[in-house]
């Protein structure tokens, strides 16, 4: 099953596309043919290579353009290329973070319009996100998962590319799990914004120490900048909390990459609430949602990016916007490269602190990465 690229499109995508791994090599294709299906001569690299160069391969636009390929400049290929990327991002880390987890893939043709990477694992794995993207989620992989792309027309006939995702979910925190059960059977019927913030306030420390729980950690990230809690009024503290509160389990079916003007936009869909308990959780986010005024979503762009893009990722139709800028969510879903706690207070309880891009004295990256951290998997909530 697994696919051999052809020397005449796949020399053509390495001359231009430089900034792009190129594929793999003649050798390396007939190889991947030959191999079992552990790939034991094809590594999680060559894999993702091949998948880039399938999926180019299939463009529409690229067909269309390929006795000129060497003068264009491939902009109906990069809604591809980010999707791409996105699975290279989000994979490769697998290595990195957790070198004694064995990666099995496999690269499958299903039809001329899709390609198939199947990710098989020993054990599921799980990311924490870091904890100044202000998200209140953990990542799964399961011990089998795949990525299947394919080429679309959107509503507009504009290119879109659609990722078919299993194996793939996103975990509310431990903690605001608890804590949500733990409220409701404390306050009963006065289980409400109000009361459930006035209740915080008064014993958060009990339920979610400072020096150890990762809920305290975000919320006190958002409060602590001085020019987000001087214009947050108490009733935007109590909506923060209570979506935090009334966050469920997402489980990803695809990711669709679209054109917007000069950037590359994505959105999620997820598995459809299962259990009376998910459902009436994502009625409460969705009320939540909806009520929120566009002020609130710019101010947020401003101090939060990362978790404003998350929010348009899976929210986009609530908010009116076309989706999360797509660059955004490959970062924060690829693997850190540098982390560890902060200098002083709490933050030294926060391995994950310092995860952020480091600057210098001018404000000039220096070095950009993404913003999860791999971790064999707890258990489910």
């Amino acid at each position: 099953a697994m696919w051999c690229c052809s020397p005449t499109i796949d020399s053509e995508i390495a001359n231009v596309l430089p900034y792009a791994e190129r594929p793999m090599t003649d050798e390396q294709a007939t190889a991947s043919t030959t191999s079992t299906a552990s790939t034991a001569s094809m590594s999680l690299k060559e894999s993702l290579q091949s998948f880039r160069a399938r999926a180019l391969a299939m463009d529409p636009s690229l067909k269309e353009a390929l006795p000129e390929v060497r003068k264009w400049h491939w902009k109906g290929s990069q809604v591809a290329l980010t999707a791409c990327d996105f699975v290279e991002g989000f994979l490769r880390g697998l290595e990195a973070h957790l070198p004694d987890v064995q990666v099995a893939t496999q690269i499958i043709e299903n039809q001329p319009s899709s390609v198939t990477l199947q990710v098989q694992l020993l054990n599921s794995v799980q990311a924490t996100i870091a904890t100044r993207s202000r998200i209140v989620y953990d990542v799964l992989l399961k011990d089998e998962a795949s990525f299947t792309l394919s080429h679309q027309k959107g509503d507009s006939d504009q290119q879109e590319v659609c990722l078919e995702i299993n194996g793939l979910e996103f975990w509310p925190l431990e903690d605001s799990v608890q804590l949500r059960k733990t409220l409701r059977e404390l306050l009963g019927d006065d289980f409400t914004r109000t009361s459930v913030y006035q209740w915080w306030e008064e014993h958060k420390e009990e339920v979610c120490p400072l020096n150890s729980s990762k809920l305290r950690w975000v919320i006190e990230s958002i409060l602590g900048l001085r020019t987000v809690s001087a214009v947050t009024p108490p009733k935007g503290k109590e909506k923060m909390l209570w979506g935090f509160l009334h966050a469920r389990r997402m489980v990803v079916e695809r990711f669709t990459f679209r054109e917007d003007c000069d950037r590359v936009r994505v959105t999620a869909t997820v598995e459809a609430p299962r259990t009376d308990e998910e459902i009436e959780l994502q009625a409460e986010w969705d009320e939540l949602i909806a009520e929120m005024p566009q002020h609130e979503l710019k101010l947020g762009e401003y101090f939060m990016s990362s978790s404003m893009n998350w929010l348009a990722l899976f929210n986009s139709h609530l908010i009116g916007q076309s989706g999360a800028d797509a660059a955004r969510i490959i970062k924060l879903l690829s693997a850190a490269k540098r982390w560890g706690p902060g200098p002083d207070g709490w933050h030294q309880n926060d391995e994950t602190w310092t995860c952020v891009d480091q600057k210098n004295l001018l404000g000039k990256i220096t070095l950009e990465q993404g913003r999860v951290i791999w971790h064999h998997a707890r258990n489910s909530p």
